[in-house]
C-alpha cells in the first residue's frame, strides 16, 4: 500500500482483515458500537417502507474506508444475514471506482446549488448567533 505522501506500507493478511472486521463487529475490537451493517438496517428501519426497496438497491459506498477490498459485498451479505423480514429484496451495493472522493465531489454540488447558498453560514454569523444559527437557517 502507498500512502499519499509516498510512504510504503506493508501489512499483514491478518491485520489487513482486521481493519475491515472493526467495521463489523465493534465489540470484538472492544467497541460498545453497532456495525456497519446494522446501522444501515436501524437506518432504513426509520423510513416509510414503500421507501425501503429502493434505498437497499441503491447503496452507494464512499470514503476512504470504502477502498476495502470486497466491502461492498460483505455488506450485503451482512444485511441478507439479519434482515430476514427483508428478504425478498435485493441489497445492491455500489462501488465507484474514485469512491474515496466522492464525499467531495457531493459537496461541491450541493455548494454549486442556488438553493443551497441560502444555507451557508459565515463566521461573523456563527460568532454572533452560535451553533442556533444553523437553526434558523437551514431548518
Amino acid at each position: 500500500m502507498t500512502l499519499p505522501d509516498g510512504c510504503r506500507l506493508t501489512l499483514e493478511a491478518a491485520d489487513q482483515l482486521a481493519c475491515s472486521e472493526a467495521l463489523f463487529n465493534p465489540r470484538a475490537h472492544g467497541f460498545e458500537k453497532q456495525g456497519l451493517h446494522e446501522l444501515v438496517l436501524q437506518t432504513v428501519g426509520k423510513i416509510e417502507a414503500e421507501h425501503k426497496k429502493e434505498l437497499l438497491g441503491n447503496m452507494v459506498l464512499s470514503g476512504g474506508s470504502s477502498a476495502i477490498p470486497r466491502l461492498g459485498a460483505r455488506l450485503e451479505s451482512e444485511i441478507e444475514s439479519i434482515s430476514q423480514s427483508l428478504s425478498n429484496v435485493k441489497k445492491v451495493v455500489f462501488e465507484h471506482s474514485q469512491r474515496q472522493y466522492l464525499s467531495w465531489v457531493g459537496g461541491s454540488l450541493l455548494c454549486s446549488l442556488q438553493s443551497f447558498q441560502t444555507m451557508w453560514i459565515t463566521r461573523p454569523e456563527f460568532e454572533e448567533h452560535g451553533p442556533s444559527i444553523v437553526l434558523k437557517k437551514c431548518y
